[in-house]
Protein backbone atom coordinates (compact mmCIF):
# COMPACT_ATOMS: atom_id res chain seq x y z
CA UNK A 1 0.00 0.00 0.00
CA UNK A 2 1.84 3.01 -1.34
CA UNK A 3 1.34 6.18 0.70
CA UNK A 4 0.56 9.44 -0.90
CA UNK A 5 2.14 11.26 1.77
CA UNK A 6 5.35 13.25 0.94
CA UNK A 7 8.46 13.85 3.21
CA UNK A 8 9.03 17.75 3.86
CA UNK A 9 11.30 19.53 1.76
CA UNK A 10 13.91 21.63 3.50
CA UNK A 11 15.15 24.95 2.07
CA UNK A 12 17.60 27.18 3.85
CA UNK A 13 17.20 30.80 2.99
CA UNK A 14 20.22 32.77 4.05
CA UNK A 15 19.29 37.07 4.63
CA UNK A 16 22.07 39.96 3.97
CA UNK A 17 22.10 40.87 7.58
CA UNK A 18 24.62 40.55 10.33
CA UNK A 19 22.40 40.73 12.95
CA UNK A 20 18.18 40.17 14.46
CA UNK A 21 17.61 43.61 14.44
CA UNK A 22 19.46 44.55 11.12
CA UNK A 23 16.72 41.58 10.15
CA UNK A 24 13.78 43.07 12.16
CA UNK A 25 14.47 46.70 10.69
CA UNK A 26 14.50 45.77 7.34
CA UNK A 27 12.41 42.68 6.88
CA UNK A 28 9.79 42.53 9.75
CA UNK A 29 6.98 41.99 7.79
CA UNK A 30 7.78 38.91 6.37
CA UNK A 31 7.81 37.13 10.19
CA UNK A 32 4.21 36.45 11.07
CA UNK A 33 2.54 35.38 14.31
CA UNK A 34 1.59 32.03 12.67
CA UNK A 35 2.81 32.84 8.60
CA UNK A 36 6.46 33.86 7.04
CA UNK A 37 7.54 34.45 4.20
CA UNK A 38 10.72 32.95 2.57
CA UNK A 39 11.94 35.43 0.67
CA UNK A 40 14.05 33.85 -2.23
CA UNK A 41 12.82 30.74 -1.83
CA UNK A 42 11.44 28.66 -5.14
CA UNK A 43 8.03 27.75 -6.15
CA UNK A 44 6.53 25.05 -4.41
CA UNK A 45 2.70 23.45 -4.51
CA UNK A 46 0.90 24.63 -2.56
CA UNK A 47 0.19 22.69 0.64
CA UNK A 48 3.78 21.29 0.72
CA UNK A 49 5.20 20.77 3.58
CA UNK A 50 8.36 22.59 4.11
CA UNK A 51 11.19 22.57 6.79
CA UNK A 52 12.71 25.55 6.68
CA UNK A 53 15.63 28.01 8.32
CA UNK A 54 16.11 31.33 8.18
CA UNK A 55 19.38 32.22 8.74
CA UNK A 56 21.62 35.43 8.85
CA UNK A 57 25.43 36.32 6.71
CA UNK A 58 26.92 35.50 9.38
CA UNK A 59 25.57 31.43 9.60
CA UNK A 60 23.48 32.40 12.41
CA UNK A 61 19.82 30.53 12.80
CA UNK A 62 17.02 33.14 13.05
CA UNK A 63 13.73 31.08 12.56
CA UNK A 64 14.12 27.27 12.17
CA UNK A 65 10.55 25.35 11.78
CA UNK A 66 8.25 23.70 9.60
CA UNK A 67 5.51 24.68 7.62
CA UNK A 68 2.48 24.51 4.85
CA UNK A 69 3.08 26.46 1.77
CA UNK A 70 0.29 29.03 1.86
CA UNK A 71 1.56 31.08 -1.56
CA UNK A 72 3.86 31.45 -3.92
CA UNK A 73 4.49 34.88 -5.91
CA UNK A 74 7.17 36.39 -7.71
CA UNK A 75 7.19 39.55 -6.15
CA UNK A 76 6.72 39.31 -2.57
CA UNK A 77 8.77 41.19 -0.67
CA UNK A 78 10.58 44.22 -2.62
CA UNK A 79 10.54 43.26 -5.94
CA UNK A 80 11.60 39.54 -4.95
CA UNK A 81 10.22 36.46 -5.14
CA UNK A 82 8.93 34.36 -1.71
CA UNK A 83 6.86 31.74 -0.70
CA UNK A 84 4.50 32.01 2.41
CA UNK A 85 4.11 29.30 4.46
CA UNK A 86 1.23 28.85 7.79
CA UNK A 87 3.72 27.96 10.39
CA UNK A 88 3.34 24.01 12.40
CA UNK A 89 6.63 23.75 13.94
CA UNK A 90 8.97 26.10 15.40
CA UNK A 91 11.34 25.46 17.65
CA UNK A 92 11.77 27.40 21.28
CA UNK A 93 14.16 29.71 20.38
CA UNK A 94 12.34 30.55 16.34
CA UNK A 95 9.32 30.88 18.79
CA UNK A 96 11.06 33.14 20.92
CA UNK A 97 12.25 35.08 17.81
CA UNK A 98 8.57 34.91 16.37
CA UNK A 99 7.36 36.54 19.70
CA UNK A 100 9.51 39.43 19.78
CA UNK A 101 9.03 39.98 15.84
CA UNK A 102 5.30 40.37 16.42
CA UNK A 103 5.77 42.64 19.64
CA UNK A 104 7.98 44.92 17.60
CA UNK A 105 5.07 45.20 14.98
CA UNK A 106 2.14 45.51 17.31
CA UNK A 107 4.38 48.57 19.47
CA UNK A 108 5.23 50.06 15.51
CA UNK A 109 1.35 50.33 14.52
CA UNK A 110 0.20 51.60 18.07
CA UNK A 111 3.17 54.40 16.87
CA UNK A 112 1.56 55.37 13.80
CA UNK A 113 -1.64 54.98 14.72
CA UNK A 114 -0.52 57.16 17.22
CA UNK A 115 0.87 59.83 14.14
CA UNK A 116 -2.05 59.49 12.38
CA UNK A 117 -4.55 60.89 14.58
CA UNK A 118 -4.48 64.84 14.41
CA UNK A 119 -2.45 66.66 16.96
CA UNK A 120 -5.85 68.18 18.05
CA UNK A 121 -8.67 66.46 17.46
CA UNK A 122 -11.48 69.32 18.66
CA UNK A 123 -9.79 72.06 16.64
CA UNK A 124 -10.36 69.70 13.25
CA UNK A 125 -13.67 68.70 14.32
CA UNK A 126 -14.44 72.27 14.91
CA UNK A 127 -12.90 73.61 11.48
CA UNK A 128 -14.95 71.25 9.66
CA UNK A 129 -18.23 72.19 11.47
CA UNK A 130 -17.40 75.68 10.35
CA UNK A 131 -16.51 74.54 6.68
CA UNK A 132 -19.79 72.83 6.26
CA UNK A 133 -21.95 75.58 7.81
CA UNK A 134 -19.86 78.19 5.33
CA UNK A 135 -20.70 75.10 2.77
CA UNK A 136 -24.20 75.69 3.72
CA UNK A 137 -25.00 79.32 3.60
CA UNK A 138 -23.23 79.54 0.10
CA UNK A 139 -25.62 76.86 -1.44
CA UNK A 140 -28.76 78.55 -0.21
CA UNK A 141 -27.17 81.90 -1.32
CA UNK A 142 -26.84 80.78 -4.39
CA UNK A 143 -30.39 79.23 -4.70
CA UNK A 144 -31.65 82.70 -3.51
CA UNK A 145 -29.40 84.76 -5.64
CA UNK A 146 -27.94 86.46 -2.99
CA UNK A 147 -24.82 88.23 -3.05
CA UNK A 148 -21.52 86.66 -2.19
CA UNK A 149 -18.12 87.62 -2.56
CA UNK A 150 -15.60 85.46 -4.72
CA UNK A 151 -12.27 86.69 -5.10
CA UNK A 152 -12.58 90.35 -3.77
CA UNK A 153 -15.25 91.04 -5.69
CA UNK A 154 -18.92 90.72 -5.19
CA UNK A 155 -20.91 88.61 -7.58
CA UNK A 156 -24.67 89.25 -7.89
Amino acid sequence: MAESVRSPVAVRIVRPYDSEEAFLDSELETIGKTSVVLVGATARPVGTVVRFEIVLANGVALVRGEGRVLSYADCTFRNQPGLTLRLTRLDLRSKAFVDRASTIRSHRSAAVATLACPPNREELLERLRQRAANLDADRINAILGAPRERGGRTIV
